[in-house]
């Protein structure tokens, strides 16, 4: 069975809870689901606002980080009571084809979406793109996102630049290696599966190698030798020269975070979000008064450059094909991604996808970190935009989680997720 259609069999389960009122109590309200995390902060911090402007209760609908898509993928195929949904654009192309999210086009072409807040124009181009499907909106962008490399400067004064240096400077800061060191751990990684982050390490590795996940026709090659050099270098960490948790295979994003905010771990990388966390005194009083961030490492060339390719998604807001109330959905999206409330979601810890307010010289001083977000955006790259995504996530996390957790050798776990794989898409119509 495949995985959409166990969530059709779950999403069927559900559907007799689901409910379309338009009033609660004769007062007009939205549902938005979130998962919890710096963005799903930001857009709390939006609503009493539009709430007093609008007349209209905004209630969240929090859900955890791990299997987030999953539910978020059950509950719109239910036709849950969900009015908008934040989702993340490696998900908008399966969405968008099974029907279960409202094209926004006829939404945008009224005249109060041309508005100067509005302004549709000043988004990354790249983000608005990332929320289409057949040349249709499904959602506008609310948070951009990519990798970052945090350090802690108690410990380090210059991070690291390449992925050849970390294994020696990460000794340092481990206390077997190191019984003097402050620290347990030089850096961290991810394994859990539940959640696409040990992909998204792995991938980073794999693109500065020069790697990638297909070939021009689609057709898998991860499993080549620079797919296997990169994911080896994931497991030396943990099993060659021991810098990294013993519970890596374990570790899931709160983990490795919570590691890095009780200085556990003297660096790692992670998401940019992570950057308001830590530079928070209160949130995080070990690290942010010495917290250093830089672009994630790379791999040396020839010329004495350093290939860095950090991975880049974003997240957006869309409209449930089920909502009953999508007008009033949407002029919930339109005003909380446009140009006035995007400013305010920059100072409650979101990152915006606007050019005005990214390369506002006057927020550097807000989040001093912007800067290196557009360094990042500028090389990062994305995942691909396909609608079986999806399962591809998953058979990739199960190939590592069976490296690096149950100790299956490199080679063959890639070769059967490269076999898994060509079979999806092959019965997807993508080889001839």
């Amino acid at each position: 069975m495949t995985m959409m259609k166990k969530m059709l069999a779950c999403a069927i389960a559900l559907s007799c809870f689901a409910t379309g009122s338009v009033f609660a109590g004769g007062q007009k309200e939205l549902i938005i689901m979130t998962r919890v995390g710096p963005e799903n902060d930001a857009i709390k911090a939006l609503i009493p606002e539009y709430e007093k402007m609008s007349g209209v209760t905004v209630k969240v609908d929090e859900t955890g980080k791990e299997g987030f898509y999953q539910r978020q993928t059950t509950r719109l195929m239910a036709g849950d009571n969900l009015d908008v949904v934040m989702y993340m654009s490696d998900f908008g192309p399966l969405f968008a084809a099974s029907k279960l999210l409202t094209p926004l086009d006829a939404y945008l072409a009224k005249p109060e979406s041309k508005s100067a807040d509005a302004d549709i124009a000043d988004f990354y181009q790249a983000t608005v793109n990332a929320f289409k499907y057949k040349g249709s909106t499904y959602g506008l962008p609310t948070d951009v996102s990519t990798w970052l490399l945090y350090y802690n400067k108690k410990f380090i004064q210059t991070p690291p630049a390449t992925y050849a240096e970390i294994p020696e400077l990460a000794m340092k800061w481990t206390k077997s290696h190191n019984p003097a060191s402050p620290t347990s751990f030089g850096t961290e990684e991810q394994s859990k599966t539940g959640s696409e982050t040990p992909v998204n390490e792995w991938l980073e590795i794999l693109w500065a190698m020069g790697g990638d996940l297909f070939d021009s026709n689609n057709k898998p090659i991860f499993n080549n030798e620079i797919g296997v050099a990169a994911l080896t270098y994931k497991l030396d960490l943990l099993n060659k020269y021991k810098v990294v948790p013993d519970d890596t295979p374990a570790m899931d994003a709160a983990a490795v975070i919570e590691g890095f905010r009780q200085e556990n771990v003297a660096f790692y990388s992670h998401w940019n979000s992570n950057a308001v966390v830590f530079a928070n005194p209160k949130a995080s009083p070990r690290v942010a008064e010495t917290l250093g961030v830089s672009l994630i490492p790379g791999v040396a060339q020839k010329d004495g450059s350093v290939k860095r390719v950090p991975i880049t998604h974003g997240w957006g807001m869309g409209i449930p094909a089920s909502s009953k109330k999508k007008d009033e959905a949407f002029k919930f999206i339109q005003w909380v991604t446009g140009k006035y409330a995007g400013q305010k979601y920059l100072a409650a810890g979101g990152t915006p996808a606007r050019k005005s307010i990214l390369n506002n010289p006057a927020n550097l001083n807000i989040r001093p970190e912007l800067g290196l977000v557009g360094q990042s955006l500028d090389i990062a790259k994305p995942k691909p935009a396909i609608v079986e995504w999806p399962q591809i996530s998953d058979i990739l996390q199960q190939a590592h989680a069976s490296v690096l957790g149950e100790g299956k050798p490199v080679k063959p776990a890639l070769d059967e997720a490269a076999n898994r794989i060509t079979e999806l898409l092959k019965k997807a119509g993508y080889y001839k």
